[in-house]
């Protein structure tokens, strides 16, 4: 379970689709609001960022999307968390506690970031979990 907690920090770097929080930002489980579990100041940000009209826009994936570092779990503490992804992470006590370690210990978090890579990179192209040609397509193992 760590190393996937510790995983989506990947989320640190980067740019998002507005499409892919679109829902969260104008229409919560189809209800026409914000996610309310979202910081309001922040969900207005995001609205000027990434209109309605325009979920084809991006958005940098955290608050210093150009830099790896623990803001992404300092941002998820503060709602200001982007995929559901994120939000679900903070739904689990063992996500908010880590969130809370890797902001106290940024070098530590980089630390175990790296060490879950490894672990993952080492996974199997055989495993019936393994890597995808196109990640947009689940492959039948062979």
């Amino acid at each position: 379970m760590d190393d996937l907690i510790v995983g989506g920090s990947g989320h640190s770097i980067g740019q998002l689709h507005c499409g892919a929080f679109f829902e969260r930002l104008w229409d919560f489980q189809g209800q026409n609001i914000t996610d309310p579990s979202m910081d309001p100041e922040f969900a207005e940000s995001l609205k000027a960022q990434c209109p309605r009209d325009n979920p084809l826009l991006f958005k940098g994936a955290d608050s210093t999307n150009a830099t790896f570092d623990a803001v992404y779990y300092s941002d998820l503490l503060n709602q200001k968390g982007l995929m559901d992804s994120d939000v679900a992470l903070m739904s689990d006590p063992l996500g908010v506690e880590y969130a809370t370690e890797a902001v106290q210990d940024p070098y530590s978090f980089l630390f175990e970031f790296g060490t879950a890579m490894i672990k993952m990179g080492n996974i199997p192209a055989s495993d019936p979990y393994g890597w995808r040609k196109n990640c947009a397509v689940i492959e039948p193992c062979n």
